[in-house]
C-alpha cells in the first residue's frame, strides 16, 4: 500500500460487507473447445458476498491487523458451480528502530473454486495463467521483510516467504505444493538515484502427480505417473536502478540473469536473462505504474515452474478532491512457458487480462462501485499437455459498508517503495523528500 505507514494508537473492531451482482459469460471457465462430454461455455447471473471482520491494533512503531473473510459466489442457474472461501490472515508491521522497517504476514484459506476466482485479482497483481474447472483448495502462506538504513546512503533489504498448496478432493490424491523464496539485497542512494544489488533464491517441491497416463508398453494406467516427484530451485542475481525524473514520476530498470536447476542433478538447468523496466507516478491525486519484467516463478496450482514475460499498466484516480469519485484501470499482458523436471519448456501460454472499476463513497463507512472484467488465456495446441484456453467478461454492480470507518492501524503490504528518495516508502520521511 503506497503511502501507508501512519497509526492511530489504540484498538478497533471493523466490520465489513462487500456485496455486488452481475452477468459472467463464462460460468466455469470452460475452454473455447470444451471435450466431449464437457459443459461448454455458459452465461449465468452471479450474486457475490464477501463479509469480513477486522482487529487492528496500532501504536507508533508497531502495527497489527487480524482479518477473517468469507467470500461467496451464487449462481443463477448453475448451483453446482458455487463458490467459496474462507481465509483467515494476520498482518504486521514493525519499526524496531530509526533505521530499521519490518513486515510479517502469514494467511490460511480453505477454497472451494471454480475459474471465477481462480482468477487472481487483476487490479492488483500480474496476469498469470490459471487452472479451470473447480478445485477445493487449501492453501498457507507466510513471509517477512526486512529494511534497514546502514548509513545516511546505504539501504539492506531482505525477505522470506513460504507457500503451500493442497487440492483436497484430487483424484486420485495429490500430496502438498511448496515454495520458499528467500531475497537479500543492498542498494545506495544518491540525489536523484539509487543503484543496487540484489539475489534472490527460490525452491519449490513439486510432488509426484498420478492419473490416467501412458506407460511403457504404451497402455492407458489410470493410476500412472503424470510426473515425477521434482524439486527445482530458481536462482537470480539482478542489478537495479532507480531514478527520480520529478518530484512525482520516477523509473527503474533492472538487469540480471534466471536460472532454472534441479539441486539433485544441476546438469539439469536453464539459463536466461532476466530484467525488467518500469514507470511509476506517485500523486496524492493520482496513482499510474507502467512495467514489463522477464523472470521466472513456481505456479503452486500447476505444480510447475513457469517463465515469464509480463507487461501491465495499473492506475488510480480520484476525480477530484470531495467528489468521492475513484476510477481504477488496469490491464496485463503475459507470455508463459511451463518448465519441466528437466529444466525445459512442456507448454506455452498467454494470457490477457483488464480491469476497470468506477466507485462512489458518499461517506467513509460506503461506497459503490461498477467494475468489468475480461480474462483471455490461450495455450499451445501443439503442446503435450496444452495449457487451458478460454475467455471471460463479467460485469458486476455493488457495493461496500465497513464500520466504523477508521482503524486503529493500517499495515503496508511492503518494506519497499518504487522511489529513490523513499517518499512512497511506508513509515519513512526523508529528507530528500521535497519538490524540485
Amino acid at each position: 500500500m503506497l503511502g501507508a505507514g501512519e497509526a492511530h494508537a489504540g484498538t478497533s473492531l471493523q466490520a465489513q460487507l462487500t456485496l455486488s451482482a452481475g452477468v459472467t459469460d463464462n460460468v466455469t471457465g470452460a475452454q473455447n473447445d470444451p471435450l466431449p462430454g464437457t459443459r461448454g461455455r455458459q452465461t449465468d447471473l452471479i450474486v457475490s458476498i464477501d463479509p469480513s471482520l477486522i482487529l487492528s491494533t496500532g501504536t507508533s512503531r508497531v502495527q497489527q491487523r487480524l482479518q477473517y473473510t468469507f467470500g461467496g459466489i451464487i449462481y443463477a442457474r448453475n448451483s453446482d458451480a458455487d463458490t467459496y472461501t474462507n481465509t483467515l490472515s494476520w498482518g504486521g508491521f514493525f519499526i524496531p528502530s530509526k533505521t530499521t522497517l519490518m513486515n510479517l504476514n502469514l494467511g490460511i484459506s480453505q477454497s472451494r473454486l471454480s475459474a471465477f476466482n481462480t482468477a487472481l485479482d487483476t487490479s492488483t497483481t500480474q496476469p498469470q495463467i490459471v487452472r479451470t474447472g473447480s478445485n477445493n483448495i487449501l492453501s498457507i502462506n507466510a513471509g517477512q521483510s526486512l529494511s534497514w538504513e546502514m548509513t545516511a546512503h546505504w539501504r539492506f533489504n531482505q525477505s522470506v516467504g513460504f507457500g503451500s498448496s493442497y487440492i483436497i478432493d484430487a483424484r486420485p490424491p495429490q500430496a502438498t505444493t511448496r515454495s520458499v523464496p528467500v531475497h537479500v539485497g543492498v542498494e545506495r542512494s544518491f540525489a536523484r538515484d539509487t543503484l543496487g544489488i540484489d539475489a534472490a533464491v527460490t525452491y519449490s517441491d513439486f510432488p509426484e502427480q498420478r492419473g490416467p497416463a501412458v506407460d511403457k508398453f504404451g497402455r492407458i494406467d489410470p493410476d500412472g505417473v503424470v510426473s515425477p516427484r521434482q524439486g527445482q530451485m530458481i536462482a537470480s542475481p539482478l542489478v537495479r536502478w532507480r531514478r527520480d525524473l520529478t518530484y512525482f514520476l520516477s523509473s527503474r530498470l533492472e538487469l540480471g540473469a534466471i536460472v532454472v536447476f534441479d539441486p539433485s542433478a544441476p546438469e539439469k538447468k536453464l539459463v536466461e536473462p532476466a530484467g525488467g523496466i518500469g514507470l511509476n507516478f506517485f500523486h496524492k491525486l493520482t496513482l499510474f505504474d507502467l512495467s514489463y519484467n522477464h523472470g521466472a516463478s513456481p505456479n503452486l496450482l500447476f505444480r510447475a515452474n513457469f517463465l515469464t514475460d509480463t507487461a501491465a499498466l495499473r492506475a488510480q484516480f480520484l476525480l477530484g478532491q470531495k467528489s468521492g469519485f475513484t476510477l481504477s484501470l488496469s490491464a496485463g499482458y503475459s507470455y508463459q512457458r511451463q518448465l519441466d523436471t528437466s529444466a525445459n519448456v512442456l507448454a506455452v501460454g498467454q494470457s490477457v487480462a483488464g480491469d476497470i472499476t468506477l466507485a462512489w463513497a458518499p461517506r467513509p463507512i460506503l461506497s459503490f462501485f461498477l467494475r468489468y472484467q475480461l480474462l483471455y488465456q490461450i495455450g499451445r495446441d501443439t503442446d503435450p499437455q496444452p495449457l487451458p484456453s478460454y475467455y471471460r467478461n463479467t460485469l458486476l454492480f455493488g457495493l461496500s459498508a465497513i464500520y466504523p470507518a477508521e482503524s486503529a492501524a493500517d499495515v503496508p503490504s511492503s518494506t519497499r517503495g518504487f522511489r529513490a528518495d523513499g517518499r512512497d516508502q511506508p513509515g519513512i520521511t526523508s529528507s530528500k523528500s521535497t519538490p524540485r
